[in-house]
C-alpha cells in the first residue's frame, strides 16, 4: 500500500504543477503586450518635415555670414556691434548690410 499512496501523492504534486505553470502561463501572456500600430498620418509628417526644414534654414541663417553664407560668423562690425560676418567677407565690408552704418574696425568674437 505504501507505493499506492505515493503514486497517489505524486499524481497530486504533477497535477499542482502543471495547474502552477499552466497560471503563470496565463499570467505572462497577460503582462506581454502586443506591439500597437502607430498610425503615420502622411499632412502631419509632411508637416513635421517641413518644421524641420525650416529651422535648420532658420539656425543657418543665424549662424553663418551675411555675406557669403558659407562660412560661420566670427567678425563683429564696430561701432555698430552686427555680430553678421566671417574674416574672408569683413574686409571687404564698406557699410553694414544690415544697418547700413560704416563700420570703423571690426572684432572677432570667440563662441564657447
Amino acid at each position: 500500500m505504501e507505493m499506492r499512496e505515493e503514486i497517489h501523492v505524486l499524481k497530486r504534486e504533477l497535477a499542482k504543477a502543471v495547474e502552477l505553470a499552466a497560471d503563470s502561463e496565463a499570467k505572462y501572456k497577460a503582462c506581454v503586450l502586443d506591439p500597437v500600430p502607430v498610425p503615420v498620418h502622411s499632412a502631419e509628417l509632411a508637416q513635421l518635415r517641413d518644421d524641420v526644414a525650416r529651422t535648420k534654414a532658420a539656425l543657418h541663417d543665424a549662424t553663418h555670414c551675411v555675406v557669403c553664407m558659407d562660412r560661420p560668423r566670427e567678425r563683429m562690425l564696430m561701432p555698430c556691434s552686427h555680430f553678421a560676418f566671417c574674416t574672408p567677407c569683413v574686409a571687404d565690408v564698406k557699410h553694414c548690410p544690415l544697418c547700413n552704418q560704416a563700420p570703423t574696425g571690426h572684432l572677432r568674437v570667440y563662441n564657447s
